[in-house]
Parts: C-alpha cells; sequence; structure tokens
C-alpha cells in the first residue's frame, strides 16, 4: 500500500539522511566512532521499523472502518516491535553524546507500543473514544521519534569530518 506518512518517511530515510550531511567539523574521535557504530545499528534495525511503520499506515488508509483488519493488522506488528524494542533497549552507546538521543529514541517506540496497545483495545471493543486517545498516543510516540531522528541528524552533521576521518583509518 502507498505510504505517505511524513514519520514514516523520516525513518525510512534515516540511512540517507545521514549519508547526505554536510560537514561541520567534529569534536572527537569517540563521538565519530559512537556515530559510525550507532548508524550501522541503525541500518540493521530498519527493516523491522519499516515493517511496523507499514502496518500503521495501512491501518491508516483503512480509516479505521474494518476494526478486525485494524485489530489484525496492528496485531501482527506487535511480534516485530517486540522484537525490535528489545534490541533498542540492548544497545548502549559509547558516548554521552548519544545516550539522550538513544533514550528518546527508545522512549519513542515502547510509547508507540503502549500506544498500539491501546488502540487495539478501544477497536476490540468498539470504543472509538478510546481509540482517539490511542492514536493520539500514537502520534506523540511518532513525533518522539521524528525529534530523535533529527537531533541524530544534528548531531551527525556535527562531527560529519571525524566520521569521514575515521572510515578512512
Amino acid at each position: 500500500m502507498k505510504t505517505n506518512r511524513p514519520a514514516s518517511a523520516a525513518l525510512l530515510l534515516l540511512p540517507l539522511l545521514l549519508a547526505a550531511c554536510t560537514p561541520r567539523g567534529g569534536l572527537s574521535r569517540e563521538v565519530a566512532a559512537d556515530l559510525d557504530n550507532y548508524t550501522n545499528e541503525l541500518r540493521k534495525w530498519e527493516p523491522k521499523e519499516q515493517a511496523i511503520f507499514q502496518a500503521i499506515d495501512d491501518v491508516e488508509e483503512s480509516q479505521y472502518l474494518d476494526d478486525d483488519f485494524v485489530v489484525r493488522t496492528l496485531k501482527g506488528a506487535l511480534p516485530e516491535l517486540d522484537q525490535h524494542i528489545v534490541e533498542v533497549a540492548a544497545y548502549r552507546p559509547a558516548t554521552a553524546e548519544l545516550v539522550d538521543l538513544h533514550q528518546h529514541y527508545r522512549k519513542g517506540w515502547e510509547d508507540l507500543r503502549t500506544a498500539l496497545d491501546a488502540m487495539i483495545a478501544a477497536q476490540s471493543k468498539k470504543d472509538y473514544a478510546a481509540l482517539s486517545k490511542g492514536k493520539a498516543r500514537m502520534m506523540a510516540a511518532r513525533n518522539l521519534l521524528l525529534k530523535a531522528v533529527s537531533a541524530m541528524d544534528g548531531l551527525m552533521e556535527e562531527n560529519d569530518e571525524a566520521v569521514k576521518n575515521l572510515r578512512k583509518s
């Protein structure tokens, strides 16, 4: 199905955004190495993120009209989401510059899981007021993820030269 959601696009294009950063100097070799490692992790996580956001986009595109489809599709994304949360939680950045960013990224995924649970429960009960609240929580989680991606982009821009030099050596 067609995906037009800005949040999905930003997360799916993260590796391209990171590769396209322009140089602005750099902080340290440690930060550069940590950023390079984190970028590699993000690339590994990308297929799971795509699958999760595709399920959400499919549900949104359906306009929540078919209760069974919504519940089945969101429930179908949960195993991948749970595995992704475990992988993100297990990752430990090596520098303070990435610790906060990673915590926000992790919280975004955990909040998304909570929102999907609320949406599934609401849709199952045909409680459309609760569904609306769950959708708002989902959007807040996606916004948190977008902020983390944006912060990562900024950090990459600041350290672009150091990362390039690290890759050359």
